[in-house]
């Protein structure tokens, strides 16, 4: 049996915004999931659940910086 070792760039429960959200708004990490294209997140907001890649949010923390 092989050993996978899995870097992620974001932690279950941290805060996050999806960059196609025009409002921006808050999202929770709720799940990481693998697949065979890379590492893809579960994401929990006002809208819904969407699981997406890492290239898909950013850091809550973030968002002035991708608003302006």
């Amino acid at each position: 049996m092989e050993k996978l070792t899995i870097t992620t760039n974001f932690k279950i429960k941290e805060e996050v915004i999806r960059k196609a959200d025009p409002d921006k708004l808050l999202h929770i990490v709720i799940a990481i999931v693998i697949d065979c294209q890379g590492i893809m997140y579960q994401v929990r907001g006002y809208n819904g659940i969407y699981t997406l890649y890492d290239f898909e949010i950013a850091r809550y923390s973030e968002r002035l910086g991708i608003l302006n």
